[in-house]
């Protein structure tokens, strides 16, 4: 692994040292390490990744930050996904995009990724939330998300252009 990409994951912690707890109040905290071997199939890539969230129930946000560094494709989408460890699930809140042709369920609005080393912050609401019908999701459930979260059956995901189905995965836990 380089050192450069870990300065860049030093600072995506700092930056997310400001933004976890929105409003001054102190949040819940969650984090996730991505790695290609985490993929389903596993990828073999020098690509790595750091995830951090904060829960902030009584405004019903979560601040996060992802950053990543060493990807071997160019980054087409991140995303949080509903699936526990060794099983792919469905996309449940989409963080970036760079596709040219979106997905129906992606919002108009949806930040472009930055290109790695890159980080990408931003807040979740109720409003960016997918509904997963087959999994028992509604859409803008705030409350269905954190308890994902909290169970730990949410992970991240960057896709890249040489592994669309995912270069990096990472289980969210607390």
């Amino acid at each position: 692994m380089r050192a450069g990409g870990s300065a860049l994951l030093g600072a995506g912690l700092a930056l997310f040292a400001c933004i976890a707890g929105p409003r001054g109040a102190a949040a819940e905290t969650l984090s996730a390490t991505l790695s290609g071997l985490e993929e389903i199939p596993p990828v073999l890539t020098e690509a790595r990744g750091d995830f951090r969230a904060g829960i902030d129930e009584e405004s019903q946000e979560i601040a996060y930050t992802l950053s990543y560094a060493d990807l071997e494709g160019l980054v087409l989408q991140a995303e949080l996904a509903f699936g526990l460890p060794g099983s792919n699930g469905a996309t449940v809140v989409f963080l970036c995009s760079n596709y040219v042709d979106r997905p129906l369920a992606m919002p108009l609005d949806i930040r472009p990724c930055a290109m790695p080393p890159g980080t990408v912050s931003g807040t979740i609401e109720a409003s960016d939330v997918l509904a997963v019908p087959g999994q028992g999701v509604e859409a803008e459930s705030f409350d269905d998300f954190v308890e994902l979260l909290r169970a730990g059956a949410i992970y991240v995901k960057i896709r890249s252009s040489l592994y669309s189905g995912g270069e990096l995965r990472g289980q969210i836990n607390r």
